[in-house]
């Protein structure tokens, strides 16, 4: 795990900041993938490893605290199915559901 303030430190690539920043600012994966030249599935990678690393900490806000401030659901099985058919795999089954 890593402090996420400090991504350089984590031994990403300028681009993968980029890309990143992107998405943290709002911006699509597709206008990313465009924008810094990365394959969007490698955006969608990218963002899943990220949040991956993401340390959890008992006084932060739940999932279910950012989709009510967002206005956004957990995606449903059928879309999680539908993003491995055209992304692949974000990351190795780590057997936690």
């Amino acid at each position: 795990m890593f402090d996420m303030r400090d991504l350089e430190a984590a031994g990403l690539t300028p681009t993968e900041l980029e890309a990143l920043a992107g998405v943290a600012h709002g911006e699509s994966p597709k206008a990313v993938s465009a924008r810094v030249g990365m394959p969007e599935a490698a955006v969608y990678r990218l963002v899943a490893w990220a949040l991956d690393e993401v340390e959890p900490h008992p006084e932060s806000m739940t999932m279910a605290d950012v989709h009510a401030a967002h206005g956004s659901r957990p995606a449903t099985a059928a879309e999680l199915d539908e993003f491995v058919e055209l992304f692949g795999n974000s990351l190795p089954s780590d057997h936690e559901g």
